[in-house]
């Protein structure tokens, strides 16, 4: 085997075909008769398929015969190339997603929602930032809601969709109530758990905000949506990660 050439598949992994280079300089592609998924070379047998681990690395396996067992090598994709990093028996491992999120992971939309694992994955990445180990997102949308923007707030990790907008923090993101009373507070028993409305004077512009699993939560919008439509969005959040 001279080099490899690969390509993205899926969420999942990404697939490579095998060249070599004959005495005379041609470039052939290897075929490995009877094997679609695994080749051998040196006695040894390797997946024809890169395991995703995140945005930027992912992992192979291979059966060592020489040790008798198999050895998991782990790279990362930086500056064009990819990077050899590490190999060893307890690499680190594709993160487990629940079945909400995966379920909406799709071209097209699951209860006016969808997203892709791009999304997913720089929700993680950004939740990290501010600690937040297991980050929340809605499985269901009002109409047709899909991600615009993930991006990195001074309150917390931010999440644009078309009609609404999410935030989550560790710290608490209660604003001070104003002097001139032009914001009611209301309490809320949704069935994920207790809220708050905020809502101003003219009953027209509310703030929902949340507290789950010291995760702080406020969902909000620049249209205006009724308690129906904040109830349905909170009601669905679900973890990202199991």
């Amino acid at each position: 085997i001279d080099f490899v050439i690969g390509q993205y598949a899926s969420s999942n992994g990404n697939t490579y075909k095998l060249f070599t280079i004959s005495p005379d300089g041609k470039i052939e592609e290897l075929l490995i008769e009877g094997q679609s998924e695994i080749f051998s070379s040196g006695g040894n047998r390797y997946s024809k398929r890169f395991e995703k681990i995140d945005m930027t690395s992912f992992k192979n396996q291979y059966y060592d015969n020489s040790k008798g067992k198999t050895v998991e090598t782990y790279y990362s994709w930086s500056d064009n190339e990819n990077q050899f990093i590490i190999k060893g028996d307890n690499l680190p491992q594709k993160t487990l997603l629940t079945s909400e999120v995966e379920n909406i992971i799709s071209d097209n939309y699951v209860n006016d929602m969808k997203c892709t694992n791009e999304d997913i994955e720089k929700i993680i990445e950004y939740a990290e930032a501010y600690g937040i180990k297991k980050p929340y997102i809605p499985t269901i949308g009002v109409a047709t809601d899909y991600i615009i923007e993930i991006r990195k707030d001074t309150e917390g990790l931010t999440v644009v969709y078309p009609h609404f907008a999410i935030i989550e923090s560790t710290n608490n993101m209660l604003p001070v109530l104003p002097a001139d009373n032009s914001i009611q507070k209301k309490n809320v028993k949704l069935a994920i758990g207790d809220g708050e409305w905020w809502i101003d004077a003219e009953g027209t512009t509310r703030e929902l905000y949340l507290h789950l699993d010291n995760i702080y939560i406020r969902i909000f919008s620049a249209k205006s949506l009724g308690e129906k439509e904040y109830i349905k969005i909170a009601e669905s959040l679900v973890h990202v990660k199991r």
